[in-house]
C-alpha cells in the first residue's frame, strides 16, 4: 500500500490539474494550456505512439475515428483511422489519392472530369484543367492543357493547349497540334508537316496557312551590305550615292530555302548599278555577280531590270523573277 501511494505522490508532482486539462510535464511549474485536454511538455523528449504490426493493428477490436498508431512493418508510418480504413499519414500523396486526380494505364489526369471515359485502350496520355480528355476512350499519346475535352475520343499523339473549345479537327485526329485556336499543326510527326495560324480550330491545307496578312522586314541601304537571316526585302536608293554598290549574299549552304527580293530604286537614269554578288564558291544561276540598275541587266528592247527575287537551293542561288523599271517620260 506505501508503495502504490509513493507511485500516486510521484505522478501529481509531475503533472499539473485543472478544470480546462492535464499538463505533463518535467518541470513541477508546467501550465496547461486553456485549449488543449491534454498539454504534454518537454524540451528534450516526445510522445512516443503505440507500435505495432499491420496484424495487431487490424486486429483492434472497432477502432474509434481519429485513432493513430505507428505500423512497424509493410509500408511503415504512421496511421489514423478515418471511420471506414486505416488512412496512411504522408506529406505528399498520388494522384489516385486526390479527388480530381487519376493515375490510369501510365496516363496521368488532374482536373474535375480529366480522363474520366478513359479505358484500358488509352495510355500515356497527359490531361491536365477541368473535362480535360473528358472523352477519351481509347486514344493515346495526347497532351491536353485545357478547360474542356480537346474534341479528342479516338484519336494518338495530339497536343491542344488552351481554353474551352480549344480542340483538334475530329475525335480521330492523328499527329495534330492547336495552341488557342491560333496556331494549328497537321502531319507533326512526318515530314508533310502543315502549319496554320490564325484559322481557329480549322486544319491547315498547306505547310503554311495563314488566315491574314503577312508581314516580312524590308530595309533601305545606301552603301555595300551583307544581307543577314533577318533581312527579306532590300532596297537600295539612289541618290544619295552614285557608282557601284555590292550586296554580298550568305552563304547558300547555310540558308536553304531562303528567298531574297532586292531591289535598286533610281530617280534619274546614270551610271549607278548594284552588284549582288554570292558568297566565295557560290553562284547565282550560273554566274558569281549579277548586276541590276540603269548599268546592270538588260532585258530586250530596252527594259532594265531594277528588282529581283532570288533564292537559295542549298547549294546555289537562283533568280527567280525580275521586275522591270519603267521608262522616263
Amino acid at each position: 500500500m506505501k508503495n502504490i501511494l509513493l507511485i500516486i505522490l510521484s505522478f501529481i508532482g509531475i503533472m499539473q490539474l485543472n478544470a480546462q486539462g492535464v499538463s505533463i510535464s518535467n518541470s513541477t511549474n508546467a501550465t496547461p494550456d486553456n485549449s488543449a485536454i491534454l498539454d504534454l511538455q518537454s524540451t528534450d523528449q516526445g510522445i512516443l505512439i503505440p507500435r505495432m504490426t499491420i496484424a495487431q493493428r487490424n486486429s483492434i477490436l472497432s477502432p474509434v475515428i481519429g485513432l493513430m498508431i505507428y505500423q512497424t512493418d509493410n509500408t511503415t508510418g504512421f496511421y489514423y483511422y478515418d471511420g471506414i480504413a486505416w488512412i496512411y499519414v504522408t506529406g505528399a500523396k498520388k494522384i489516385n489519392d486526390l479527388t480530381d486526380g487519376k493515375y490510369y494505364n501510365n496516363s496521368v489526369y488532374l482536373g474535375d472530369q480529366a480522363g474520366s471515359s478513359a479505358t484500358t485502350g488509352s495510355n500515356n496520355n497527359i490531361g491536365v484543367g477541368k473535362d480535360a480528355l473528358k472523352n477519351l476512350s481509347s486514344g493515346k499519346d495526347n497532351v491536353a492543357l485545357t478547360i474542356g475535352d480537346a474534341g479528342i475520343t479516338t484519336g494518338d499523339s495530339n497536343i491542344v493547349v488552351g481554353y474551352n473549345g480549344t480542340n483538334v479537327a475530329d475525335g480521330g485526329a492523328r499527329n495534330q497540334m492547336n495552341i488557342g485556336n491560333t496556331i494549328y499543326a497537321t502531319g507533326m510527326s512526318k515530314d508533310a508537316v502543315h502549319v496554320g495560324i490564325g484559322n481557329e480550330n480549322n486544319a491547315p491545307t498547306s505547310t503554311l496557312d495563314i488566315g491574314g496578312s503577312i508581314s516580312k522586314p524590308i530595309v533601305v541601304k545606301n552603301g555595300d551590305y551583307t544581307a543577314t537571316d533577318a533581312d527579306h526585302t532590300i532596297i537600295f536608293h539612289y541618290p544619295p550615292f552614285t557608282g557601284e554598290v555590292v550586296l554580298t549574299l550568305p552563304e547558300a549552304s547555310t540558308c536553304k530555302g531562303r528567298i531574297y527580293y532586292i531591289r535598286t530604286i533610281e530617280t534619274t537614269r546614270s551610271a549607278d548599278r548594284l552588284v549582288i554578288a554570292a558568297h566565295s564558291g557560290d553562284l547565282i544561276d550560273g554566274v558569281s555577280t549579277i548586276e541590276i540598275g540603269f548599268q546592270g541587266l538588260d532585258l530586250d528592247h530596252g527594259q532594265i531590270v531594277d528588282g529581283v527575287t532570288i533564292q537559295s537551293d542549298g547549294t546555289m542561288w537562283w533568280m527567280i523573277s525580275a521586275s522591270i523599271q519603267p521608262e522616263n517620260p
